[in-house]
């Protein structure tokens, strides 16, 4: 995932193995048009999926169509707004394309799973530097949250090769990660 306070995008995006997906955020970030552009021609090089994370689904449809990405991206909020019909409309006819939302309570999961999205993200499972001293799930809770819901649940916050075992009998279905891409955190 891409932020624009933390991590190098693009070489973030260069460590990742084929198959992998850049999740592009940049929500306000002025340059996001460019920067959506250039990782989508990486991505698609390095043999990545790409998806772009929706603030306004009807502003930021047209950007995910010109990256021709893979997927997009629902925060919570635009979840929890509905009127998701628009979003259905552009994945029909495009097989493959995916829709992932944000999830950060069981009310979130079961909202995603009713909305017949492909997957969550499931956060913050650990401490993080994104949100420096919130409170975070642990362990213990993911586990109980993936089986309330059918959904392939993706791990975010405080993800990091080490954290990463932790979660090795939780269910989870993969992780997403933010600083845990830099070449420190993976032990480089």
């Amino acid at each position: 995932m891409t932020d624009p306070q933390r991590g190098a995008p693009l070489q973030a995006a260069q460590m990742l193995p084929p198959g992998a997906a850049v999740l592009i955020r940049h929500y306000d970030d002025p340059g996001r048009e460019e920067l959506a552009l250039t990782l989508a021609a990486l991505a698609r090089r390095q043999r990545l999926r790409v998806m772009l994370a929706l603030r306004d689904p009807v502003q930021d449809l047209p950007l995910a169509d010109r990256i021709e990405a893979d997927g997009i991206h629902l925060p919570e909020a635009v979840l929890k707004a509905g009127g998701l019909a628009r979003l259905w409309q552009w994945r029909r006819g495009k097989p493959g394309r995916i829709i992932t939302a944000a999830a950060h309570s069981p009310a979130a999961l079961r909202r995603a799973e009713q909305a017949g999205v492909d997957a969550v993200l499931l956060s913050p499972v650990f401490a993080t530097l994104s949100h420096p001293g919130a409170p975070f799930l642990g362990g213990l809770r993911v586990r109980r949250w993936v089986q309330q819901t059918r959904l392939p649940v993706l791990a975010l916050g405080g993800i990091s090769a080490q954290t990463i075992a932790g979660l090795s009998r939780s269910g989870i279905w993969g992780a997403a990660a933010i600083g845990g891409l830099t070449p420190r955190a993976i032990g480089g």
